[in-house]
């Protein structure tokens, strides 16, 4: 039998039409959910690179806090000894445990505004092969979901711009003006108990040093001795590297003098009297155990803070006076 195509189209059209129709919705639909998978697939990747983003981002800005917080602590711990008056029995101890305390509390803010879990531990608080700075050593975990990060990281902390205690410590009776103390009557009774009487003090009426720690801009020392430098560094207060003055954190248990490198600075006398010699106007010299003399050296020959200082041998070879 001879199948007449144009009269089977006819009597099928409609059934034809229909099959065509539920092809085209089938493949509508098949695209449609291939679409939608696509969507889907190119969301979730877009999703978790912005969660790894997010995550990345919190422990940088973290870590990123730590040293402020650090300093944050170290200088209110300072302040708090300034105003009690009362040295750290271990200082290194009290740091460790108060950044720990802080960090802690740091963590529960993360943990409330990112769903992070963060577990901090300070592990240690040291001095640096720099006397102006600080070491901070911390682990750190950080967990969110099935990401984490672990990391241990020692932060240096600049003690720059931080307030000297180790005066306030030695002594009581003293006037803050501006950025320099004014031990009025307190310096030349100190220096009278240590040194029973036998060496002149009278110098020290009135004597001044630098209330905030600021290292030294004039490199090398010696170059203090030349051109009227020892009297602008005096004038700014500055603090010198040094192997016999006291590290910060040595400072802030009440020590002149400690075994680690630390630093110095001038002590200024305020009174000029006939004795060409008095304890030498270094910081450590003047509340280290053994306070001893040295020979005046004149700045000047006018009559501001920094006319004069006493210094032996050794300082005035290091500040470039022999």
């Amino acid at each position: 039998m001879r199948l007449n195509l144009k009269k089977f189209l006819c009597e099928n059209k409609g059934n034809i039409i229909s099959s065509i129709n539920i092809v085209l919705i089938f493949s509508f639909i098949l695209v449609g959910f291939l679409v939608l998978e696509t969507s889907t697939y190119i969301n979730n990747n877009k999703i978790s690179e912005i969660n790894d983003n997010n995550f990345e981002y919190i422990i940088e800005n973290y870590k990123a806090n730590v040293p402020v917080l650090s300093l944050e602590i170290i200088n209110e711990t300072s302040r708090n000894i300034i105003n009690n008056k009362n040295p750290l029995s271990n200082c290194r101890i009290e740091l460790k445990n108060r950044i720990n305390q802080k960090l802690n509390e740091e963590n529960r803010k993360y943990y409330n505004n990112y769903k992070i879990t963060i577990v901090s531990e300070v592990l240690d608080v040291y001095n640096d092969e720099n006397p102006f700075n600080i070491n901070v050593k911390i682990r750190l975990n950080f967990t969110k979901d099935d990401k984490s990060y672990s990391s241990e990281d020692t932060y240096k902390i600049s003690v720059v711009g931080l307030y000297d205690p180790l005066p306030f410590l030695k002594c009581r009776d003293i006037q803050v003006e501006n950025d320099k103390i004014n031990y009025k009557n307190s310096l030349k009774n100190y220096l009278n108990e240590k040194t029973n009487g036998e060496i002149n003090t009278e110098p020290y009426i009135n004597g001044k040093s630098p209330l905030i720690i600021k290292e030294c801009s004039y490199q090398d020392y010696t170059s203090h001795g030349t051109n009227g430098l020892c009297e602008n560094c005096i004038l700014n207060g500055y603090y010198h590297e040094s192997r016999d003055g006291s590290c910060y954190l040595c400072r802030m248990e009440g020590y002149g003098n400690c075994s680690h490198y630390g630093f110095e600075t001038f002590i200024v006398p305020g009174i000029l009297t006939e004795d060409n010699r008095s304890i030498v106007s270094i910081d450590h010299v003047i509340f280290g155990e053994n306070p001893y003399p040295g020979d005046i050296i004149i700045l000047n020959n006018t009559s501001s803070d920094s006319d004069f200082i006493f210094l032996e041998n050794g300082h005035k070879s290091k500040y470039g006076f022999i």
